[in-house]
């Protein structure tokens, strides 16, 4: 009979395969050896060096917190915890681990291990501190968060509840072609969680004990506001961020939710709940439980702008979702909750398809992810008898596909940046048009998403060579849709605005080199700035210099026909396609 191996073999399996670089043959083997010997810091610490290696950053942080809980004087525990802390955008907590890394070093007679250790965590250190004085400096949310109070009356749902009795009075296909809908339902939601969560009372009792009293269900209000339009997410005061902390902890206890366990914990607790007491008490659990994830993704990226933490949050929402469909998949909807519905993990899918991703490796997982939720949303055919609002069928049924198209678009723009040859080059810029385009069509006019993207089309046109009858033809649409934004969105982000205005800018000086017969609506013809000086020594190698426009010093350039221009109609389609 086989020898059962000792947690020392395993650790040393582990040390082998971390030194070849194996890091997740070594995470296993830590693993193991935490199964013979739960009690061990350096297991742990260990275990946390994998998951830093492979960005693991949130499993990294907690075990490296679990082993500074077990040896509070284990230097390489708190300089791991450190690290994942400072991976995570949690600087001031990196800076108290540098710090106490260093303490836990020896005060004289170091070892030459133990010196470059210092060395390593003073640099830590040093980084932490920087990193912690330039979000302050910025406000971000590790400092001290700027809370904006604008007009409310001007803020896009004030607006788009004042416009939907004139949606109402339309026939509901021609009401559903506008964001009000999509913004207005999004914060009929999210306000009144708001609402909610303000009136959560907490009273002191003997000893450290507080008796809290407020309503359950503010984070279902919350996530489904922001999962059917993140924009409509805003820290309406300084006190934002307590009250929600102490709604979620009311939540959790009052579910009885498990938000610190792994995926596969929380599915063995629901099972185990399952057996014991039934549905009724392990939905509102596990519902708590995924939309406290929910809500953790959803503050990294929109408030910390951490998106690589934010993807780690939605991959245990999706593998905790998917899964329990699997297990559950004969249990009634009603019963398992809606966290379940195709809309909801849909949702999740559309919003982690954040273009923040610069590796060919993910660049490629995320265009397949996208064309996964663009067939996924199409192929699922919601039900006319059932009562959805058109800001329901918007945001989960609409809106999903054009963000899977803006992110293959994406993928194919950053592509054209990794590829060295004319022909490849020309195809993806091709492609980036082609997919922009189609994504700026599934958006209604008065949506900023609509305008944005058809700039982003002509963009690429530009750089695969697209005659000016057609790009002037969506730079028109382009123009067309901003008041229309506007009437809404008048809080779009200033820089995206100087953006359009720039495009607007480029439709006027091309259409008045038309008029001056300068170039032809044959020509292929772009501002001097749409087109980098690479790119025309690769791609367009005849060009000429034309007179700037009374708004620029600069020069325009206006490039010739070359053989392989893409091939538009003229209402700025790609034949064939659309």
């Amino acid at each position: 009979m086989a020898q059962t191996p000792t947690s020392l073999q395993l650790k040393d399996a582990g040390n082998t395969l971390y030194l070849k670089k194996d890091y997740i043959g070594a995470y296993a083997k830590y693993t193991e050896a935490i199964v013979v010997d739960g009690d061990n810091a350096v297991l742990y610490a260990n275990r946390s060096a994998c998951c830093l290696a492979i960005e693991k950053y949130l499993d990294a942080a907690e075990d490296a917190q679990k082993a500074t809980s077990l040896n509070p004087y284990y230097p390489k525990a708190w300089a791991r915890f450190a690290s994942a802390q400072a991976a995570l955008l949690r600087y001031q907590g990196s800076v108290i681990s540098w710090e106490r890394a260093l303490d836990a070093l020896p005060r004289q007679h170091l070892s030459a291990a133990e010196l470059k250790q210092k060395h390593e965590f003073e640099e830590g250190l040093r980084s932490a501190k920087l990193c912690l004085a330039i979000v302050n400096e910025r406000g971000a949310p590790e400092g001290s968060i700027k809370i904006h109070k604008p007009d409310q009356e001007k803020l896009p749902w004030r607006i788009a509840q004042r416009i939907l009795p004139r949606m109402r009075r339309r026939n509901q296909e021609e009401a559903s072609k506008s964001s009000a809908w999509v913004i207005a339902m999004a914060w009929e939601e999210f306000g009144e969680g708001v609402k909610l969560m303000r009136q959560l009372k907490t009273t002191p009792r003997e000893g450290q004990q507080f008796l809290s009293e407020g309503t359950s269900g503010v984070l279902p209000l919350l996530t489904n506001g922001i999962l059917r339009d993140r924009r409509v997410f805003h820290i309406s005061g300084a006190r934002w961020f307590d009250d929600y902390n102490k709604q979620l902890d009311f939540e959790v206890k009052v579910t009885k939710a498990w938000p610190t366990l792994s995926p596969q914990q929380v599915l063995y607790q629901a099972k185990r709940g399952l057996r014991q007491k039934g549905w009724d008490e392990v939905r509102p659990a596990i519902s708590t439980t995924i939309r406290a994830w929910v809500m953790l993704g959803l503050l990294d990226s929109l408030v910390g702008r951490a998106h690589h933490v934010a993807l780690e949050h939605f991959r245990k929402v999706i593998e905790v979702l998917e899964l329990g469909r699997v297990y559950w998949k004969t249990v009634p909807k009603e019963q398992r909750g809606s966290i379940f519905d195709d809309a909801f993990i849909r949702g999740i899918h559309a919003y982690s398809k954040d273009p923040g991703l610069n590796s060919k490796f993910q660049l490629a997982l995320l265009f397949q992810e996208a064309d996964d939720l663009i067939k996924e949303t199409r192929a699922d055919h919601y039900l006319p008898e059932m009562p959805y609002d058109p800001g329901f069928l918007s945001s989960f049924y609409i809106y999903p596909i054009g963000a899977g198209l803006a992110a293959k678009g994406f993928y194919h723009a950053q592509m054209a940046e990794y590829v060295t040859t004319r022909e490849e080059i020309l195809d993806h810029s091709h492609k980036a048009a082609q997919f922009y385009l189609e994504s700026a069509n599934t958006y209604p006019q008065d949506d900023e998403n609509h305008a944005w993207y058809l700039r982003c089309a002509v963009e690429y046109m530009w750089k695969c060579g697209t005659e000016l009858r057609v790009t002037l033809v969506v730079l028109k649409r382009m123009r067309e849709a901003i008041p229309k934004m506007k009437e809404i969105w008048g809080f779009v982000e200033t820089g995206k605005m100087e953006e359009l205005q720039m495009f607007v800018d480029a439709e006027e000086m091309l259409l008045k080199e038309v008029d001056r017969g300068k170039v032809t609506l044959g020509d292929l013809a772009a501002p001097v700035w749409a087109i980098d000086k690479k790119d025309i020594d690769i791609l367009h190698p005849a060009y000429m210099i034309m007179s700037g426009t009374e708004k620029r010093t600069q020069k325009e350039k206006v490039f010739t026909p070359y053989a392989s221009g893409s091939n538009w109609d003229s209402e700025g389609f790609l034949e064939g396609q659309f």
